[in-house]
Formats: C-alpha cells, structure tokens, sequence
C-alpha cells in the first residue's frame, strides 16, 4: 500500500504513468519520454531508408522500440505522439508529421514511364521481366512504383505478377456489366473475346472480377453478382 500510494503521487507529479491499473503497471516519466525519443528517431531513419513506403505498421514500430514493450505502453507512447503533433497514424500505419512517401526526381520519371508501358499494353501488360528489361530497373524498384501507383489508384494489381493500368480495367469493368446486364450471362469464350488477349491476361482477369464481386461463376459461365 506504501508502494501504491508512493506511485500515485508519482503519477500526479508527472513522475510515472499509470499504463495498466489491474496490474498497476507503471512507467517512469524518463523511460516514457526515452521511448517517444526513440520512436521518433526510428520513423526518421525508416523515412530515410524507405522513401516510398508510407510509413511503419504499429506492430513493426512496436518490435524495433523493443519486442518485450508491454502493448499497452506502447499505445501509451504512440498515442502521446499524436497527441503532441509528432507522428500520424492512418489506419495501421505510423509516419512521422508531413512525412510519408516522396519520390525523387528519378522516381517520379520511372513512375511516368512504367504509367506509359501499363496504359499502352492495355489488357495485356508486361511482366515484371519484361517491364524489367524495359525500363531498366530492378524488380524491387518496379514493385515499389507499382505500389505507389496502386495507392494512387493509377494500376490494379490482378494476380500475382500482373498489373494493369486501372483506366484500362475500367473500360473493361463497364463493358462486361453492360454485357451481363443485357444478356444475364457470359461464356469463358465470349469473355475472351471482350479482352482480345490469350489465356495468360483472360484466366486471371475473370478471376479478378470474381473476387471484386462483379461475376459470380456458375458452371462454365458467369452471372452478376447481386447487391
């Protein structure tokens, strides 16, 4: 009881943080304010590293602070980051205040020349090699500009390997709900031909729609999906 009341006036001088009061866990001020330190200095060097990521999941954050931080410390320090106008939280992830993704000049140029390849090809886009090969970069860089694009709502990511220009996919949407809307059903057959492409780009496109809850298979052919 001596102890309690020795922490409670702590804690009303500001001295400790009362983070769970069943278990009457305590955290010293200076450890509390070390750990929004340190957390600040993780974001920055993150944001140095990773200019193209948004930013860092809670978890992540949480396990480089320390993997043995107590969850509810950890929403302590974070939340007294946001509160002070330190960091910003968008759903799951954590960035530093204005900071986030930025592209420099070669990025923005990679990005506008792979936006080019993607809405040229239309509905069959190249593969990571061969957009590789193209352009000139690696296969990380692409897939870090794909997602950019992604989050921008510039490309959709179909399958695994293949991204398609969204303006393209659009066109393609419209089309096949006017069809389906008209005629009630579509055939593999008569997909195929509304994509004019192989196999390759048609399996995963109907696939693709499917998840996205426009068709829904029945047998060998697809219906609209209700609602």
């Amino acid at each position: 009881r001596v102890l309690t009341r020795a922490l409670e006036l702590l804690g009303a001088r500001g001295g400790a943080l009362l983070i769970d009061r069943e278990r009457r866990l305590y955290l010293s001020g200076e450890v509390f304010e070390a750990l929004q330190g340190r957390a600040l200095a993780l974001l920055a060097t993150f944001h140095e590293r990773e200019p193209l990521r948004e930013g860092l999941s809670r978890e992540e954050l949480r396990q480089r602070l320390s993997s043995a931080l107590d969850v509810r410390a950890f929403q302590r320090v974070l939340q007294a980051l946001v509160e002070g106008g330190r960091v910003e939280l968008e759903r799951d992830v954590v960035r530093l205040k204005g900071r986030g993704r930025t592209l420099s000049l070669g990025d923005t140029a990679a990005r506008a020349r792979l936006a080019a390849e993607l809405s040229a090809a239309a509905l069959a886009p190249p593969s990571l090699p061969e957009l590789e090969q193209k352009l000139q970069l690696p296969a990380s860089r692409l897939r870090e500009l794909l997602g950019v694009m992604v989050v921008e709502g510039a490309a959709v990511r179909v399958s695994e390997g293949l991204w398609f220009a969204a303006g393209a996919l659009a066109s393609l949407r419209e089309r096949l709900v006017a069809h389906l809307r008209e005629k009630k059903e579509i055939t593999t057959q008569d997909f195929k031909e509304m994509v004019g492409q192989s196999r390759k780009f048609v399996i995963p496109l109907s696939e693709y729609f499917d998840r996205e809850k426009v068709t829904l298979r029945v047998g060998e052919k697809r219906v609209l999906r209700r609602g």
